[in-house]
């Protein structure tokens, strides 16, 4: 099951992937999607692998800017996104909570799991 196509072109401009996966195909593509950002507490040990797959995304929307952190920048990055897409590794590592505690009445919040 995807978000569909009309969703992310018209609530969002910027949107915010928090675990690397989930939709992020899906908002790369999407055509109201400016800026994707990802945001994984594994980046630093799985850099070489993230960049890989996310240049993927970026050769294929280059009208996109698409980029990816640790998450110690997650304030902010919520805090500037239209969309919200939480990954099943929040349900797992105990930072759904406060995630979700930071959510405001005009963001779209998607939370994926199992």
């Amino acid at each position: 099951m995807g978000i569909p196509e009309p969703l992310a072109s018209t609530v969002a401009t910027r949107a915010l992937v928090v675990g690397f996966g989930g939709f992020m195909d899906r908002f790369a593509a999407a055509a109201g999607i400016e800026h994707l950002h990802v945001c994984d507490l594994g980046y630093a040990a799985r850099r070489a692998h993230m960049e890989r797959e996310t240049d993927v995304f970026r050769r294929a929307n280059s009208g996109k800017r698409i980029t990816l952190s640790n998450g110690a920048d997650l304030a902010e990055r919520f805090a500037e996104s239209d969309l919200i897409s939480i990954t099943g590794s929040a349900l797992c590592n105990g930072t759904l909570e406060m995630i979700l505690a930071d959510v405001r009445p005009a963001q779209t919040v998607i939370v994926q799991g199992q």
